[in-house]
C-alpha cells in the first residue's frame, strides 16, 4: 500500500468515525431544538385560538340571548296584537252600526301600532 499499514487506515477509519458521529449528532441537536422552537410556537398559536375562541363562544351566547329576549317581546307584541284585533272585531261585530271601512281602519290601526312595537324592539337590540 501507499505506506499505510492496517493499524494506520484502521486509525483513519475510526478518527473518521468519531468525527461523522459527532457530525451527525451536532445536526440530530439542531433538528431537536429547531423541533422544539416549533413545538413551543405551535403551542402558542393553539393557546392563542383557544382563548379567541372562548371569547368568541361568550359573544355567541350573549347575542343569542339578546336574540331570544327580542323573539320573546315580538311573540309578546304579536299576542297583544292578535287580542287587541280580536276584541276590536268582537266589539265592531257586535255593534249593529258596523262600517266596513271603519272596521278595516280600526284593524290596520291595531295592526301597525303592533308593526310598530315589533319594530321597536327590533332597533333597541342593534
Amino acid at each position: 500500500m501507499l505506506g499505510f499499514g492496517w493499524k494506520q487506515l484502521l486509525a483513519i477509519l475510526c478518527v473518521l468515525g468519531v468525527f461523522l458521529g459527532l457530525g451527525w449528532g451536532v445536526h440530530q441537536y439542531g433538528n431537536s431544538r429547531v423541533a422544539a422552537q416549533e413545538l413551543g410556537s405551535v403551542k402558542e398559536a393553539v393557546q392563542e385560538a383557544v382563548q379567541a375562541r372562548s371569547s368568541a363562544v361568550k359573544v355567541d351566547v350573549k347575542t343569542a340571548n339578546v336574540k331570544a329576549v327580542v323573539a320573546q317581546d315580538m311573540r309578546l307584541v304579536g299576542i297583544t296584537a292578535r287580542k287587541e284585533m280580536n276584541a276590536v272585531f268582537v266589539s265592531e261585530t257586535l255593534s249593529r252600526d258596523c262600517v266596513g271601512p271603519v272596521h278595516y281602519s280600526v284593524l290596520n290601526s291595531v295592526l301597525n301600532s303592533a308593526i310598530a312595537e315589533g319594530n321597536r324592539a327590533i332597533e333597541s337590540t342593534r
